[in-house]
Order: structure tokens, then C-alpha cells, then sequence
């Protein structure tokens, strides 16, 4: 096995098909699937709301009932929200596991973000051809080159929303935001650390140098156990 220096990416290489601002909020779902089982329905909500994306939405929904000044004398809200917020995480780390071994092709995952995000980024509008959904957004016009250029910017409504607007930037192919993202999949007395990172160098496997240095231990050690059951057990038998 080949080792190189471990170098962790936290967030994807830039391209000139994505943007600062995309890549910027990939970044923030990635981390959110990295971290630990969500504290307070704040904390979660405030992670997000880092982005430009969210903090110019006139439409973000929080659920947070400090934020929304509601009493929760005993924080049972609170720690039932928190509870909710962890299983969406635990959802996130299954997504994304299931991006990186299709690399950004699975028909079923782009299916459910669609559905999700024709829910959360749109609202119902009346026509006079009846009613009809409106995304919630700004258009960017802009020019490239002297060439005319549309972009959609969304204003996104809530965690939900933000998490599958993420995801569905990584399933843009176009965009190769999914290109290099890795789990490390090192264990550490029987726990696998489970951690997303973009890699590096082509042949890069785990998230840091220490988790390097452990999986280069642990595949010493299963060398020398090898050897010995080989070699010891062959003399042993003589």
C-alpha cells in the first residue's frame, strides 16, 4: 500500500463551473454531517446560517424556540428538536455515503432532492392559468467574457432546505463538487471514525495524518501476524 502525506480538504477543489458561494455552502453540509450529535436546535441552525444564501432569505423558517421567544421552562422543546436535527444528520451521513459510491450518479438520490427542494424552495402562486410554484430566489445577471449570463441564487427556508440544496450541488456533475470526497474509514478500538474530507492526492484514503499513521500501524501489525502464523506456525510443525 502506497502512503502519502495526509492532507484534509475541508471543502472541494474550485472549478470554474461552480461558485465560491456553492462551494462555500457544500462545505457547511459536509461539516455538519463531520460533527457530533447536535447539542441545541440553535446551534444547528446557527451553523448554517454562516451563508449568504440564508442570511439574505426574508424566508427562513427557524424551529429554535429561544429564537422564537417560546417558553420551554424544562427544555423538553429544546431536546426534542435537537433529537430530530440528529436523525436529519444521521440522514445526511447516509446521502452522502451513498453520492460517494455512485459518485454523484445515483437516479434515486437526485430524485429525492428534487422532490424536496420543489417543497421547500417554492411557494404556490395563483395565475390566471390556476395556481402554480414560484421559487423563492434572486436571478444574478452578469456578463462573461461579454457573453450574458443567468444564475438562479435561492433563498433558502430552513436546515432541510439547505442540506438538499447542498446535496443536490454535489450531484451536479457539472459542478464536480463531489470530486475527492472521501470517508475515512480508520478504526479505532472497533469504531470507525466515518469522517468526510475532500483528498489531496489521487491515492489519499484517510482524513488526517494521525489517522494515517494508525491505519499504517494497523497494516504492520497484520503483516507481522501474517508472517508469524507463516513462518512460526510452519517451524513449529517441523
Amino acid at each position: 500500500m502506497r502512503y502519502v502525506n495526509a492532507s484534509m480538504r475541508k471543502s472541494p477543489r474550485k472549478s470554474v463551473t461552480s461558485t465560491e458561494a456553492e462551494r462555500a455552502l457544500v462545505t457547511l453540509v459536509v461539516d455538519f454531517a463531520n460533527q457530533g450529535p447536535p447539542g441545541t436546535p440553535g446551534a444547528v441552525e446557527h451553523h448554517f446560517q454562516q451563508h449568504p444564501f440564508v442570511q439574505r432569505s426574508p424566508y427562513w423558517k427557524s424551529i429554535d424556540p429561544v429564537a422564537l421567544k417560546q417558553p420551554d421552562p424544562d427544555g423538553q422543546i429544546s431536546a426534542a428538536m435537537a433529537r430530530d436535527f440528529g436523525g436529519v444528520q444521521l440522514d445526511l451521513r447516509r446521502r452522502l455515503e451513498g453520492i460517494m459510491e455512485a459518485r454523484g450518479v445515483s437516479s434515486t438520490e437526485r430524485a429525492k432532492v428534487e422532490r424536496n427542494l420543489q417543497e421547500l424552495l417554492t411557494v404556490v402562486a395563483g395565475t390566471p392559468a390556476g395556481p402554480i410554484r414560484v421559487p423563492l430566489g434572486t436571478i444574478a445577471i452578469g456578463y462573461q467574457r461579454g457573453q450574458l449570463t443567468l444564475g438562479f441564487q435561492p433563498f433558502l427556508t430552513g436546515v432541510q432546505a439547505t442540506i438538499d440544496y447542498g446535496l443536490a450541488l454535489l450531484l451536479d456533475a457539472q459542478r464536480e463538487l463531489s470530486r475527492g470526497l472521501m470517508q475515512c474509514q480508520v478504526s479505532k478500538a472497533g469504531v470507525v471514525c466515518g469522517r468526510f474530507f475532500w483528498r489531496s492526492f489521487g491515492t489519499e484514503r484517510y482524513c488526517s495524518t494521525a489517522h494515517q499513521n494508525l491505519a499504517r500501524r494497523k497494516a504492520t501489525m497484520r503483516r507481522q501476524q501474517k508472517w508469524r502464523a507463516t513462518h512460526l506456525g510452519w517451524t513449529a510443525g517441523k
